[in-house]
């Protein structure tokens, strides 16, 4: 339908419509310079009251106050029994294991000592304790639960029948009494440790930075006998060492916070308590002031330069263990890392500038590779596996890998089966929904992931497993 020479029905409405958009645009651009206040969305409104914010920031520090007033009546109540218990497993000083006969006896006498000790107060009638419950209890609770800061992430250790099944059984069928002493001490210290922990949260959100994390370590080492001998120069390095381990396992994402209730729950911080109960340094404990020597000396030992930072070219010449073991069958100078490792390494984790590499990484590193076949942080060796970026992982990008760990090992004079072998029973360790080809997801979820890692890049890991039936 023709509205006029050249013009038709669809052109008349579309310049209708321009026009009516036009006047609707202007009216609303009036209305809103008209208003006296900007609109702002609600979600940047979030700190626009002072006197708000710092009444909650009041709340929050009386509330943690509170907290840890009770926390601390808890642990000067666990070290008496702590002191009690030992009193009446020791009374006869002969007795080196005891029967679990002997041990509900025990337990009885503890019991009764108790209920004196902690429960003299005479207990109200029935009627009584009705009203004051009546009193206390809230007719409308609305408050949610994930509200509450703080809740007890450590059960509180009491002596009990399970305390003596936890307990290893000695060949006569009972139970050494310095195991449940210790077994219990642990416990108590643990719960000691959530509450130091509590103390350095600055901000009361439940979780630690790695500042507040190595403020706490540095807090506590003078008052741990096993580690009375570490100085004040070596102290920096000890406390960055144990917060890197720590945040190896619990924070894979690198977000830079962990939470205290995850902490506790972790078996790193099993470690980390028994050196708190140790008298003697322990070697084998990571937590160990040794263990930041071997560290600290074979940081030196790489860092020819004397610049205090490390290149990939000295990272190459890296030898494995705590203490380093320099005699390990290949020659001066040569690394039981794949090159390529070596390089990926830098490339996806070293954001310093000209790739050099501090202290604090090169810490990430060793626990990576030391704790090979065991694997922490699957994402971690994901992304150096991964060169194209493609997501998968095929027998060409495996055997980039593996190409120099064999050759290593053929140049030590040592039988090893062909690359192409080693690359399919490699395949064979992760379950994969396509033959010779891992998904990152199926990467990341395989028990085996950390073998698959060792086997391909760490020449001594691979001739460990290869002769494993002959160990």
């Amino acid at each position: 339908m023709c509205c006029g020479e050249g013009t038709t029905q669809t052109d008349v409405d579309a310049e209708s419509w321009g026009r009516e958009v036009t006047r609707i645009n202007a009216e609303a651009q009036k209305a809103w310079s008209e208003q006296r206040k900007p609109f702002i969305p609600a979600m940047y409104l979030r700190r626009r009251d002072p006197a708000a914010e710092e009444a909650l920031r009041l709340l929050r520090v009386t509330s943690k106050a509170f907290e840890l007033n009770l926390r601390f009546r808890e642990i000067e109540k666990l070290d008496e029994m702590h002191a009690k218990l030992w009193a009446l497993l020791s009374a006869d000083k002969t007795r080196l294991t005891i029967t679990i006969i002997e041990y509900m006896e025990i337990l009885k006498k503890f019991k009764a000592w108790q209920e004196e000790r902690f429960e003299g107060t005479p207990k109200a009638s029935p009627q009584r304790e009705a009203s004051v419950q009546s009193s206390q209890e809230c007719l409308d609770d609305t408050t949610p639960l994930g509200s509450v800061v703080y809740l007890a992430s450590v059960m509180q250790p009491r002596p009990s029948l399970q305390l003596y099944l936890s307990c290893p059984r000695s060949p006569a069928g009972g139970v050494e009494v310095v195991h449940i002493y210790q077994r219990f001490a642990k416990q108590v210290s643990l719960v000691k440790c959530e509450a130091e922990l509590i103390m350095w949260d600055t901000n009361n959100d439940g979780c630690l930075t790695e500042d507040e994390m190595e403020s706490y370590v540095r807090d506590l080492v003078p008052r741990i006998e096993a580690l009375r001998d570490i100085t004040e120069d070596i102290l920096p390095f000890y406390c960055c060492t144990v917060s890197r381990r720590i945040f190896w396992v619990l924070d894979p994402g690198s977000r830079g916070a962990i939470r205290i209730d995850m902490l506790l729950q972790n078996p790193v911080m099993d470690e980390w308590v028994s050196l708190q109960l140790m008298r003697e340094d322990q070697p084998r404990n990571w937590f160990s002031a040794a263990i930041t020597s071997h560290l600290y000396d074979k940081f030196l030992l790489l860092d020819t330069r004397n610049r205090g930072t490390l290149n990939a070219d000295d990272m190459k010449r890296y030898k494995k263990g705590l203490p380093t073991v320099m005699d390990d069958g290949l020659p001066p100078g040569v690394g039981p890392l794949s090159s390529l490792f070596i390089d990926r390494f830098f490339e996806t984790n070293v954001m310093m500038a000209n790739s050099e590499l501090d202290f604090r990484k090169f810490v990430d590193f060793v626990v990576a590779v030391e704790f090979l076949p065991s694997c922490q942080r699957p994402l971690f060796f994901w992304n150096i596996l991964d060169i194209e970026g493609c997501g998968y992982l095929k027998p060409v990008h495996v055997n980039y890998f593996f190409r120099e760990t064999h050759t290593k090992l053929v140049a030590a004079g040592l039988e090893v089966p062909s690359r192409e072998t080693v690359v399919q029973e490699a395949f064979d360790l992760i379950s994969t929904a396509e033959p010779l080809c891992i998904s990152r997801e199926e990467f990341i979820n395989a028990p085996q992931a950390g073998l698959f890692v060792a086997l391909l890049v760490d020449c001594l890991s691979f001739w460990t497993y290869e002769n494993r039936e002959q160990r």
